[in-house]
């Protein structure tokens, strides 16, 4: 009764993508965004539902598949779903970006219940660093404990990954451990902190090393870890963290005037 083979090639990938998506109805509009290089996917959408594969709400004007068929899809392309996905997995990367709504980042909470499936099914997989990092940040934006671990979870992978992608010294890995060390400190608890201290005291080493001294983002790095330290307390930390910003700080003016 649910035999893929009739179906053509490109149905086949277009049910794929449904099958990593939440089983409920999604606006086409949505669906545009989500596959943009897609030739003609309205009439491919109305063949898969002409064909019983999904249903369509002319009302709202969406279309969703069914559990069962999520299911099966699942099963039968699993060797090659995460291939047909990449359109879609490469569109969600870009609107979780922080860069894409800058001051309107709240506007991102609305793609987190597309994300779902995907972090469960390829969140180990190498290629979807940069999708683990956007989407740890908008969990962490939106905040609460379980976000904050998730965030950090993903964090940890993409850094691992591009540790081995990049090199260590390299400005996407600094990047990537800031942006974990800003999950451990907004998850608190000394462990978190030290843990933090410690991977902005890398970041900081590699910035340094790529772009000198006396430069905004070695400025932003001290001034991240002088929080960091401030946060640990102590006399030795306090200290630190004031020679830290004093350098920032000195920096800043050369920059500016």
């Amino acid at each position: 009764m649910y035999d893929l083979s009739p179906l053509e090639e490109k149905e086949i990938t277009l049910l794929s993508n449904f099958a990593v998506l939440p089983p409920e109805n999604i606006p086409f509009e949505i669906l545009e965004e989500f596959l943009l290089n897609w030739d003609a996917l309205d009439e491919d959408l109305f063949t898969l539902t002409q064909k019983g594969w999904l249903d369509f709400s002319k009302s709202e004007r969406s279309f969703k598949i069914s559990p069962v068929i999520q299911n099966i899809t699942l099963e039968k392309n699993k060797e090659r779903l995460f291939e047909d996905c990449q359109s879609l997995i490469k569109s969600l990367t870009d609107l979780l970006s922080v860069e894409e709504q800058r001051q309107e980042y709240h506007l991102n909470f609305k793609w987190l219940p597309y994300t779902y499936k995907i972090r469960k099914l390829f969140s180990e997989k190498p290629e979807l660093s940069k999708f683990n990092s956007n989407l740890a940040l908008v969990l962490k934006t939106l905040g609460g404990e379980q976000n904050l671990l998730e965030a950090k979870e993903l964090l940890e992978k993409a850094l691992a990954s591009d540790i081995i992608n990049f090199g260590e010294n390299t400005l996407t890995v600094a990047i990537r451990q800031s942006n974990l060390a800003t999950v451990l400190k907004t998850l608190g608890g000394e462990q978190n902190l030290l843990e933090a201290k410690e991977l902005l005291e890398k970041a900081l080493a590699s910035d340094i090393i790529n772009f000198g001294e006396n430069t905004l983002t070695v400025a932003i790095r001290q001034s991240n870890l002088a929080t960091v330290l401030k946060t640990l307390g102590g006399e030795q930390n306090l200290l630190e963290a004031k020679k830290l910003l004093e350098r920032a700080l000195a920096s800043d003016i050369r920059l500016v005037t």
